[in-house]
């Protein structure tokens, strides 16, 4: 019987077959180490913390379970405002979805206690009125973000995110609500002129919905330098708020 030369038997296609059958183990093989890396980083970065305030138990459960789904962590539902100032004491969430209309004490006195104790926990108000006056009193209190029922998945996440980002939705949802330049107001509204040239168009781009990056973009400031405004255009609009109100009470 002849012998096999084993160096032989290697040479020609199917040493070249071997060759790029170890080449393409070897990419597998890093490919897979990347993507157990990636995977492990993704697990051990912590999830934006969210506290659910909704009286409604449908509803409660539907947020709790869309967010879930959404990358944040939900640390507990709570049904009134007392108790939502109880939990956030107890667990400091980074955001609270703050529903207005409560049993007990109602959202706007627990937005405004929880946005004192804790302001760096920011607070979204959901309510089903869809009013200035109440946009108006939820950001005095303190609020950061407003949400109108109904709403969609994309509007709740896009919110959260915007607000996580430094953002000011609220301010968006004010400008919104005020009639187009020219027309006849039966109400007194926050006016453009309280703000400056570079403040005003900060805002009519928040009413277009451009988010605090793409606004940064369009005006050539950083992102941290809009965020600023945004904060500067809120105390503001609090400000004029607080003086129309004290108006109103000396006038009647």
């Amino acid at each position: 019987m002849a012998e096999v030369n084993p160096r032989r038997s290697l040479d020609g296609p199917r040493l070249d077959r071997l060759l790029a059958e170890s080449q393409r183990r070897a990419r597998s093989a890093v490919e897979q180490a990347v993507d157990t890396e990636a995977g492990l980083q993704e697990i051990a970065r912590p999830r934006p913390t969210v506290l659910v305030v909704e009286d409604d138990p449908s509803m409660s459960q539907a947020l709790a379970l869309i967010l879930a789904r959404s990358g944040f962590e939900v640390v507990g539902v709570a049904i009134e405002g007392g108790e939502a100032v109880a939990a956030v004491r107890r667990t400091r969430p980074d955001l609270v979805t703050m529903d207005l209309m409560l049993p007990g004490m109602d959202g706007w006195v627990a937005t405004e206690i929880i946005a004192r104790e804790h302001p760096s926990t920011r607070v979204v108000c959901v309510t089903a009125k869809d009013e200035r006056a109440d946009l108006l009193r939820g950001l005095a209190a303190g609020a950061v973000g407003f949400l109108t029922k109904p709403f969609s998945v994309d509007e709740l996440v896009a919110t959260l995110r915007e607000v996580l980002r430094g953002g000011y939705p609220i301010a968006a949802a004010i400008m919104a609500s005020l009639p187009p330049p020219g027309t006849a107001r039966t109400a007194p509204a926050p006016a453009i002129s309280l703000f400056t040239e570079l403040e005003a168009t900060v805002l009519r781009h928040l009413a277009d919905n451009l988010s605090t990056p793409q606004i940064a973009a369009a005006t050539g400031f950083t992102v941290q330098e809009v965020t600023e405004l945004q904060a500067l255009i809120v105390e503001k609009i609090k400000l004029r708020t607080a003086l129309q109100d004290r108006g109103h009470r000396l006038g009647s």
